[in-house]
């Protein structure tokens, strides 16, 4: 799972006092439209000309910072699509341009095929004027018709632009797509014929009038500003600045790309996928392959680009592909639909490389977090059906074997506020698709009372699993964790407080806090509380969950989710993580241990091998990030996936009385055996080791010594 859990600013929903006969139903701002329209004679005769009456929603994009004017803030993609969010909710009209679900497609469009495209938001807004009374601004009659005192109204300006995908691996040469016909949300007449847009890479400004492709050519990665500036009716400018991440200048673009479609349904579905081919130097068609899959993508905008970036921390991708190995990289289209139906797309690549490849061509299979389980039931499905495979290495990369772990807690929070925030809706989305309750040791929708529990798909899926031979036994297969070994906690005890959100200042009272789980005792793990004039904008919760086992602080990779949250500027009252990150792969399901202990010693085990299906483990001493290669565990993966270093190309000098090996660097090579015999049928089994591509001896004094150097992975 990646980038699971990212929480942005929160949308509230108003309701209470003077607002008492209306609920926080979606359909509220066409309440007001009617109801105005009745008191008013029309929409267009009430003080709330616009169409848009902002307080209908809490401001918590800080709606008031974005202006227009030069001062206003810079803002990142999910502050944008919170600011169309927020205006869609206050419009008194139908809301005419794309929505959330459509905003999302468009980004994951330009992921995918790396044209970006600039939307812009410039609108009038009414609003109740800072520092008065909404009580008294706003009132119903006996009849519960609203009126607005028009005094208390003002006019104000919005004006946001930003790219719909905020990142990019070919930083060197981008292409921006910006439409005003298409892509500029406006209630302003006339619109304005033109807008000049500066991309940040020292081209300065462009004009574009209707619709126009420019390129930016970065020559440094991070952050850059976009800026977008009209000019209003009045002859007066407005601006934006957009946050824009350059991650790489020039990432390889794929050899070619392969679409696949699934040769078997699941619940009706044929799932399809792209796999993205990087030959090796020399090689015309796929010849010694390495297939990495997609793990679970929260928004479907994990392409070649996002998957390789990942794959290649401690230039890992690099080092297999200069070893001759041909990257295969599979993309699931929908990472969150079941997890057998992209597994039989797993399927239906490897029928496809079993026809092109050598017969005698084995390779290897990596499964990166979700995608452990995807490849797990592909080979034993095939193994089941007695289909033929060639898979030498399968590798379970921080794989979630008998679940993965979210904090309840965290769970019912998203679900909590997920009505008024879009990024926490998309969230409860994600949390909500069949593969993430197919993963989940605990789901927030399967609490009953206080017993939590796992969503029904997740023991299916294991049912289904096990009936199939639950492990492939005809590779080799190995298991990576990122877990710790040795019984470390993610640093806070069972039962902690781990968010805290709490403001209250009449007439608002929020809360939101989190606790982990607790294996002693019952005890909370939410509390939410958001009321306006004392009456609740949704109903409050408070969860209260049984002793269960501590998944929350146990040992396993982890995910960021509270530093996340704290990182959002809330403004009401403050956000606070009061610790960083949580257990999301336990150690012991990375691993597949035959042990339900969260805190089992695993170093300690004196037999670790007894209780796995695997045939090879590494774990850490401490915990990491999830899927994290780094220096401790770089050269044990590539073990693991390679079958031998090349051999390197050795030549010898003679200077003097002294005779110099030289020999070419061989990729992941951290030393070199030197191997000397004087009869070439027989090799003793003591070389001399040495770390560096060179190596000096004095000459034979009969002229007659033979030499072989070997490429160790060993220091």
């Amino acid at each position: 799972m990646n980038r699971v859990l990212v929480f942005v600013l929160l949308g509230i929903g108003l309701a209470g006092a003077g607002f008492a006969a209306l609920d926080t139903r979606a359909d509220l701002p066409a309440a007001w439209r009617d109801a105005l329209t009745a008191r008013y004679g029309s929409l267009a005769a009430s003080p709330l000309s616009t169409g848009v009456f902002y307080d209908l929603v809490l401001p918590l994009s800080g709606i008031e910072r974005l202006h227009g004017a030069a001062t206003a803030d810079e803002v990142d993609l999910p502050r944008f699509r919170q600011v169309a969010f927020e205006l869609e909710r206050a419009a008194l009209v139908a809301w005419p341009h794309p929505g959330q679900a459509e905003l999302r497609e468009l980004g994951r469009l330009a992921a995918r095929d790396e044209v970006y495209p600039l939307a812009i938001i410039d609108y009038r807004v009414n609003r109740i004027r800072a520092g008065l009374d909404k009580a008294r601004a706003l009132t119903l009659d006996p009849a519960g018709v609203p009126s607005v005192d028009p005094a208390a109204v003002i006019e104000a300006a919005v004006f946001v632009a930003a790219p719909l995908y905020d990142r990019t691996f070919r930083g060197s040469s981008v292409r921006f797509q910006v439409d005003l016909r298409a892509l500029y949300f406006s209630n302003r007449a006339p619109r304005p014929d033109f807008a000049d847009v500066d991309l940040g890479d020292g081209a300065g400004w462009q004009r574009v009038n209707g619709a126009r492709e420019l390129v930016a050519n970065y020559r440094s990665t991070g952050p850059k500003t976009l800026r977008v500036r009209v000019i209003g009716e009045d002859g007066s400018p407005r601006i934006s600045r957009s946050r824009f991440d350059v991650r790489t200048l020039d990432a390889p673009p794929p050899t070619a790309t392969w679409s696949l479609t699934a040769h078997e349904a699941f619940n009706g579905e044929f799932a399809t996928g792209d796999a993205y081919v990087y030959l090796a130097d020399g090689h015309t068609d796929v010849t010694r392959p390495a297939i990495v899959t997609d793990g679970f993508d929260i928004d479907n905008t994990m392409f070649w680009n996002e998957i390789y970036d990942l794959l290649n921390q401690q230039q890992l991708a690099e080092t297999i592909h200069a070893l001759g190995y041909d990257l295969i990289v599979l993309n699931y289209t929908n990472a969150q639909t079941y997890l057998q139906a992209n597994a039989y797309v797993t399927e239906t690549l490897l029928d496809t490389l079993e026809q092109i490849i050598a017969p005698t061509q084995q390779y290897c299979i990596v499964g990166p977090s979700m995608g452990g389980l995807t490849t797990r039931y592909a080979l034993v499905h095939r193994e089941f059906l007695g289909d033929p495979f060639h898979v030498r290495t399968w590798f379970s990369f921080d794989s979630p074997h008998t679940g993965a772990n979210i904090p309840l807690g965290l769970q019912h929070w998203v679900n909590f506020f997920a009505g008024q925030s879009a990024e926490a809706q998309a969230l409860l989305d994600a949390l909500n698709s069949p593969s993430a309750e197919q993963m989940l040791v605990f789901h927030h929708a399967a609490t009953s009372g206080t017993t939590p529990g796992a969503n029904p798909l997740h023991a299916a899926f294991l049912s289904d699993i096990a009936a199939l031979g639950n492990f492939p036994t005809q590779p080799r297969i190995v298991a990576l964790a990122n877990g710790s070994g040795s019984m470390i906690s993610q640093g806070f005890n069972p039962g902690a407080q781990i968010v805290r959100y709490e403001f209250s200042t009449f007439p608002w009272n929020i809360r939101g806090n989190v606790w982990a789980l607790n294996n002693a005792a019952t005890q909370r793990v939410f509390q939410g509380v958001m009321t306006f004039f004392f009456v609740p904008v949704v109903p409050s919760q408070d969860v209260n969950i049984a002793a269960t086992l501590p998944w929350d602080n146990a040992p396993g990779g982890w995910r960021n989710t509270m530093a996340d949250m704290d990182s959002v500027v809330v403004p009401y009252g403050d956000l606070i993580a009061l610790y960083p990150h949580h257990c999301f792969i336990p150690t012991i399901s990375a691993l597949a241990l035959n042990t339900t202990d969260p805190f089992f010693d695993i170093a300690g085990a004196g037999n670790l091998y007894a209780l796995t299906p695997f045939d090879s483990l590494y774990f850490p001493a401490v915990n990491e990030d999830h899927v994290e290669v780094n220096a401790n565990n770089l050269y044990w993966i590539i073990n693991e996936l390679v079958d031998s270093l090349p051999p390197p190309a050795v030549t010898a000098f003679s200077a003097g009385a002294t005779l110099d090996l030289h020999w070419s660097k061989v990729p992941a090579a951290r030393s070199y055996q030197v191997f000397t015999t004087l009869d070439p049928e027989v090799w003793p089994n003591a070389p001399v080791t040495v770390a560096d591509t060179l190596w000096s001896e004095p000459l034979p004094v009969d002229g007659r010594k033979f030499y072989r150097v070997v490429a160790s992975l060993n220091p």
